[in-house]
């Protein structure tokens, strides 16, 4: 038997909830756009549609993508 007692399943169940809301907030922290990456997002959804042929689709595919990933972004950080 070792000296030290042992955690109460209350107990561990707090620290992992306490360790589950730091990861999340490391989360967020880790996938928050830059101000230059905000920046050039909006500028490539402003000229995007401008683009001719096959590069102008591959820009709004890009946008498309963009606002989709922006999305869940802001799901996962509330």
């Amino acid at each position: 038997m070792s000296a030290t007692p042992q955690p109460t399943p209350a107990q561990r169940r707090d620290c992992l909830a306490l360790a589950c809301r730091l990861d999340r907030l490391n989360m967020r922290l880790a996938l928050r756009p830059t101000a230059l990456e905000r920046l050039s997002l909006t500028l490539l959804g402003l000229s995007a549609p401008l683009l001719p042929g096959r590069i102008g689709r591959w820009a709004r595919a890009f946008e498309q993508g963009t606002k989709l990933l922006r999305g869940v972004y802001e799901a996962v950080s509330r």
